[in-house]
């Protein structure tokens, strides 16, 4: 029976030509430089907002940090997004010391 249920990096990777459409992007030159100017615009703009609050809040500084962390967990989203999870395999413990 299929999983009815996919995530939608699951439902992305059904089809082999996003994939390997995907993964071309990700290995660009324009696409890595594109990222990285988009994140520190980001992070600039955010440290602006947070600069022009008088008098300067600590709530809102944590709340932009935040912001920032969940921009480039999104970011690591992405580049990943064509990848299969890796296969983590249990190796066998032949001799275990149970007097430990």
């Amino acid at each position: 029976m299929a999983n009815v249920n996919l995530t939608p990096k699951q439902r992305f990777q059904e089809s082999k030509d996003n994939v390997s459409k995907h993964r071309e992007m990700i290995e660009s030159r324009e696409f890595e430089r594109a990222i990285d100017y988009a994140l520190m615009e980001y992070q600039l703009q955010s440290a602006r907002q947070t600069a022009t609050i008088n008098p300067p809040n600590a709530n809102d500084a944590v709340c932009r940090h935040y912001s920032q962390v969940g921009a480039c967990e999104f970011v690591a989203i992405l580049r990943n997004l064509a990848e299969p999870p890796p296969v983590i395999t249990a190796r066998a413990i032949e001799q275990l010391d149970h007097k430990a």
